[in-house]
């Protein structure tokens, strides 16, 4: 393909700079299309992040279901959601893993407030590298195996603080 130009130019684009990649990666795996399908993308400055100005809705999911409801059937049953796409299952099977039961109750390891700032500010300025936004930050906190109610939030109000 290079023969096809005159001159080719590379610059390199620290991971931390490169803002827009990192979110079309994360779009790219939340979305399902026809690869013979053209999609238009349309992106918007925001002075907020749009995914955390949705964070302070009830803790009931719209099914009226608890937010680990899902977690609980893998745990007890080994069943999937229906309708859930290979995506969804797998990231069900890394999310299970932070999880137990006791008896009828699903468990997770306790985190408190202390502990989860430490998290945010290891997975965010240390080993794991940097993260452009509350929500990416806290999708990588929940792969390493933490979670806790108010994560989003906390990971949103971390990067603003940063």
């Amino acid at each position: 393909m290079s023969e096809n130009f005159d001159k080719i130019t590379f610059h390199y684009i620290p991971r931390d700079e490169n803002q827009m990649v990192d979110a079309l990666k994360n779009l790219s795996s939340m979305l399902l299309v026809n690869k013979e399908q053209e999609m238009t993308i349309q992106v918007r400055h925001q002075a907020k992040m749009a995914h955390c100005q949705q964070l302070d809705q009830d803790d009931v999911e719209a099914d009226g279901k608890p937010w680990y409801h899902d977690i609980k059937g893998y745990l007890e049953k080994g069943v999937y959601p229906l309708g859930a796409t290979e995506n969804e299952k797998r990231m069900l099977r890394r999310l299970v893993t932070g999880f137990f039961l006791s008896g009828a109750i699903t468990l997770l390891r306790y985190v408190d407030k202390q502990e989860a700032k430490r998290i945010m500010e290891e997975v965010h300025e240390g080993t794991f590298g940097t993260h452009t936004n509350g929500y990416a930050l806290a999708r990588k906190i929940l792969r390493t195996g933490y979670y806790w109610t108010k994560m989003e939030s906390d990971c949103c109000q971390h990067i603003k603080d940063a």
